[in-house]
């Protein structure tokens, strides 16, 4: 592929993406440890054919940018603790977490079109009908999603799919890590995926056609990064954070696992 490729439909994509209106995109998830097990063992180690089997060789990461990624981080981190955090911190003194949970589930079940129309996409039909049942269920009695009795009461998971994971799940490659302004750690596919992503949203359809609910639509906008980056990505990000040697290194690992792992399932 052209070399030039990436960093063109990157730019291209991210003015589109800054014209409109940029999304909360930092993709952090509850993250688990894992605990390791000292014990001295007798036995040589050997692996068996089903271990050979199951073993995937280490995900490349292509970082050319790195020089601007890891100055970018910096500033974005700086951004995060001495802005997004003192934000957050009123947030979180004016509005109790079950609220701010009731907030993120109204946003979650308001992008439904986003996970329903992907999961199409990559032929997951029984998946996007749970997605689809979800959503009639959460919009009527769990009151325009502010609830979510499909998951508690019915069991009815989540199948979060995005266009980048569409993407990679046809086998598109996942492109340069980049680390974007304010947004964070991303892909070219990822970028690209946004596009997709956006002709789904329906706070996009609200307010890009009519200027007198293009405010409302803004403000909509900053409530749900706002309450997304209190609710559930603050927290993982200081966890990835604290304790690593080489925070930026933390982060792209974390990040690329987590995309890859997605894109495959």
């Amino acid at each position: 592929m052209n070399r030039t490729f990436w960093p063109s439909a990157v730019l291209i994509c991210f003015l589109f993406l800054t014209t409109v209106s940029i999304p909360a995109h930092a993709q952090f998830f509850s993250i688990g440890t894992t605990e390791v097990d000292t014990t001295e063992h007798d036995d040589d180690f050997q692996l068996d054919d089903d271990d050979w089997d199951a073993y995937e060789p280490a995900i490349v990461i292509k970082d050319p940018y790195e020089g601007f990624n890891r100055w970018m981080f910096k500033v974005n981190d700086k951004i995060y603790r001495y802005i997004f955090n003192p934000i957050s911190d009123v947030y979180d003194f004016i509005l109790p977490n079950r609220v701010q949970e009731c907030v993120d589930d109204f946003f979650k079940n308001a992008k439904t079109p986003v996970p329903f129309v992907n999961n199409l996409l990559q032929g997951k039909f029984t998946r996007a009908a749970t997605v689809g049942g979800r959503f009639l269920v959460n919009s009527t009695v769990g009151i325009s999603g502010l609830f979510d009795p499909a998951e508690y009461y019915l069991k009815w998971s989540e199948y979060e799919e995005d266009f980048g994971q569409t993407l990679g799940y046809y086998g598109m490659g996942s492109g340069p890590y980049l680390i974007l302004p304010l947004l964070g750690p991303s892909s070219g596919r990822d970028v690209l995926g946004w596009i997709g992503d956006y002709a789904l949203n329906p706070f996009l359809w609200f307010g890009i056609f009519d200027v007198e609910k293009e405010d409302v639509f803004t403000g909509l906008s900053y409530l749900r990064r706002v309450n997304a980056y209190t609710y559930r990505q603050r927290d993982d990000y200081e966890t990835v954070m604290v304790g690593a040697i080489d925070p930026y290194i933390a982060l792209q690992n974390f990040y690329v696992q987590i995309r890859e792992a997605k894109s495959k399932e």
